[in-house]
């Protein structure tokens, strides 16, 4: 897998991670406005009719829980893509930071000829360096 491929990934991770809290959002609304629905049932039919008044405190807890619990799945999803990012960052800066190791350029400098530089590849800790000279 290449860094380019794992980039495009995890920002389709993230992506679709977005969408899904953004469907949360659309949850959290309809929980909302059925609690609304409920307190105003309350408010209109407390003495006029019990079955009305029932149906309005019935739809008030439920869009109550809803809410709770939305509001709480966002907040943890919310979490999530930031945790998915942290991710990310961590493994390319591991992976640069190995790049680093196994590519680095040397100078040289010899008095009678100056400055030679050359392309150092490690290509293990323990293993012997090779060198290409560029010129």
């Amino acid at each position: 897998m290449t860094i380019e491929e794992m980039r495009k990934g995890y920002e389709e991770e993230v992506a679709y991670q977005k969408h899904m809290l953004k469907n949360l959002g659309y949850w959290f609304q309809l929980c909302t406005a059925v609690s609304g629905i409920g307190i105003v049932s309350i408010y209109f039919f407390h003495a006029k009719n019990l079955w009305l008044n029932i149906l309005g405190i019935v739809l008030f807890i439920f869009g109550a829980i809803g809410m709770l619990l939305f509001g709480y799945v966002g907040w943890r999803g919310q979490q999530n893509i930031k945790a998915i990012v942290d991710d990310y960052e961590k493994k390319i800066n591991y992976l640069r930071k190995k790049n680093a190791q196994i590519a680095k350029i040397e100078v040289l400098y010899f008095p009678s000829e100056g400055p030679i530089f050359e392309l150092v590849i490690v290509q293990n800790i323990c293993d012997s360096r090779k060198k290409y000279p560029i010129m």
